[in-house]
């Protein structure tokens, strides 16, 4: 089993420079964040799915890595698909177009041979 630690900052480029945001704002940014997740763990199979849902100014830790959208590009298409035993997520918007997603994810990996 391996711990899956990813902290995602999405940030979004808009026009409007209004920093609140409403109730609605924070449930749409967590269903957004939700729905990545998932396509997310099914693997490099959504690797353009994966792609277009993020900004290409990301930057993502996860494993101790710090992985930018350079980096998904390079690397998303060997992205293992992750069969999820437990899952702990919390996120929250900080402006109307910045927001934070902190998941961690219990899940069973799968054996690398070289």
């Amino acid at each position: 089993m391996k711990y899956f630690y990813l902290i995602l900052t999405i940030s979004f480029l808009s026009c409007n420079s209004d920093k609140t945001f409403t109730a609605e704002d924070q449930k749409e940014f967590e269903k957004m964040a939700r729905t990545y997740q998932t396509t997310y763990m099914e693997g490099a199979e959504n690797i353009e799915e994966i792609l277009a849902g993020i900004d290409s100014n990301i930057q993502m830790w996860e494993n101790e890595k710090i992985w930018t959208y350079d980096d998904m590009v390079k690397f998303g298409p060997h992205l293992p698909k992750k069969i999820v035993i437990k899952t702990y997520n919390e996120q929250k918007l900080l402006e109307k177009n910045i927001g934070y997603d902190f998941v961690t994810l219990l899940y069973i990996g799968a054996k690398v041979t070289p």
